[in-house]
């Protein structure tokens, strides 16, 4: 599902009179087509002369032709006490001190 938005030229007169743009789209072998058409009905083709699109914004706001995500992996257990590595040895020259993780 996407939203959009046209910004439509012409005569002073005429721009107001732009209630909708119609997007037809066509796809062919080796290109693909849009024709934009400023209308002055929302529902029917109805072409205001004079006036053309100059600019468009697409926004898709929701994509029903997606696989949903796949669910994220299951984070790793903490290894426990037993299987915790060893404490390192200490540096040659270390001072140990309060709170050493490794073996005095």
């Amino acid at each position: 599902m996407k939203i959009g938005l046209a910004q439509v030229t012409g005569p002073a007169t005429h721009v107001p009179k732009v209630k909708a743009v119609l997007q037809l789209e066509g796809d062919f072998t080796r290109a693909r087509a849009k024709l934009l058409i400023p209308s002055n009905s929302m529902t029917d083709l109805r072409r205001v002369q004079g006036t053309a699109v100059t600019g468009v914004v697409d926004y898709q706001l929701m994509d029903f032709s997606k696989k949903k995500p796949a669910k994220p992996a299951a984070k790793a257990k903490s290894k426990s006490k037993s299987q915790k590595q060893p404490p390192r040895k200490a540096a040659s020259g270390h001072k140990h001190h309060h709170g050493c993780k490794h073996r005095r």
